[in-house]
């Protein structure tokens, strides 16, 4: 346990040292983070802001993000998910999001899902990612130049909520591209 606080702590380190050696680029759709991070300090402890949905990618669209391409394929509610894992806490279930990422450079970079993803309900709540044994995890490490990486992001979200929002922090443009992840 002590292992992994200590590698996502290096991580997160990493990504830091990382977002602030960057420029920021003009080539990546989405919301400044210093605009957000406005955003969340009007916003106080009740969370990220929600961003209208006319400002979101939609599940399909081919969004390029500095050195990225990322489609978001498909997501899904989860509930068959628990005969094969542990369940999620009472009241939750899980969002299964397919994810697709190339590097469009010539050399190789380093890729972090769980610290460039995040998701949030419609009421701007983060929701938190988990692993499940059934699923194929979205992978982290180097991805070779113009090589493709795809995946799953999953996430415990509440059972009543069925709209949200799912953000990609690319550290080289410094800019947060979302999409709208609605599920019936």
């Amino acid at each position: 346990m002590l292992k992994h606080i200590l590698m996502n702590v290096c991580l997160l380190a990493l990504c830091a040292t990382a977002l602030l050696a960057c420029g920021r680029g003009s080539d990546a759709v989405g919301v400044s983070a210093s605009d957000l991070n406005a955003a969340v300090a009007q916003q106080g402890d009740r969370g990220a802001p929600v961003v209208g949905k006319d400002q979101l990618n939609q599940v399909g669209d081919v969004v390029k993000a500095g050195r990225w391409s990322l489609i978001v394929n498909s997501a899904r509610i989860a509930d068959d998910l628990v005969k094969y894992n542990a369940a999620p806490p009472p009241g939750h279930t899980f969002l299964v999001i397919n994810v697709s990422i190339d590097n469009t450079t010539d050399q190789m970079y380093s890729f972090f899902s769980d610290l460039q993803f995040s998701l949030q309900d419609s009421k701007g709540r983060k929701c938190h990612s988990t692993y499940l044994a059934s699923v194929e995890p979205l992978p982290s490490g180097n991805i070779d130049a113009g090589a493709e990486m795809i995946g799953e992001l999953t996430y415990v979200v509440p059972k009543d909520q069925k709209e949200f929002t799912l953000v990609f922090q690319d550290e080289a443009s410094n800019k947060l591209i979302e999409w709208d992840i609605t599920t019936s």
